[in-house]
C-alpha cells in the first residue's frame, strides 16, 4: 500500500516558508548592521579630516567658528559610533569637549585620553582594516 504524502506537503511548505524569512531577516539585519558601521566610520573620518585641515593651519590663527564645527563633526561621530564602533565613541565625545571648551586642554591630558590625532587616526586605521 503507497504512502499518501500529500498531507505532509502544505505543513512542510509552511516550514519553509518561515525559515526562508528568518534567513532573509538575518540577512537584512546584516546589511544595516553593515550600513550603520559605514556611517559611522565616514563621521569619524569626516571629523579627523576637518580636524588636521584646521589643526594644519595653527598656531597662525585661532577660529572658534570652526572650532565649534568641530565640535559638531564629533558629536555627529559620537551618535553615530554609539551602536557599531562603541570603541571610539568616547574619544570622539572627548573630542567634542576638547574643541568646545574655550580653554585648550594640556597636551598631557590630550595624549592620556588619547585623543590626539595620531591616536584616533591609529584607531580609526584599526576599525577600517576590521572584519
Amino acid at each position: 500500500m503507497p504512502l499518501d504524502l500529500t498531507g505532509f506537503v502544505k505543513p512542510l511548505m509552511a516550514l519553509l516558508h518561515v525559515f526562508q524569512r528568518e534567513r532573509h531577516y538575518k540577512v537584512q539585519l546584516k546589511q544595516q548592521e553593515e550600513a550603520r558601521r559605514k556611517e559611522a566610520l565616514k563621521a569619524v573620518l569626516d571629523a579627523l579630516a576637518a580636524t588636521r585641515i584646521y589643526v594644519a593651519g595653527l598656531p597662525d590663527k585661532y577660529d572658534r567658528d570652526r572650532e565649534y564645527e568641530l565640535s559638531e563633526l564629533w558629536a555627529i561621530a559620537a551618535i553615530r559610533c554609539r551602536r557599531t564602533l562603541e570603541s571610539v565613541q568616547d574619544e570622539s565625545l572627548d573630542k567634542m569637549r576638547y574643541w568646545l571648551d574655550s580653554i585648550k586642554w594640556p597636551q598631557s591630558v590630550v595624549k592620556e585620553k588619547g585623543i590626539d590625532l595620531e591616536s584616533m587616526e591609529a584607531k580609526f586605521r584599526a576599525l577600517v582594516e576590521e572584519k
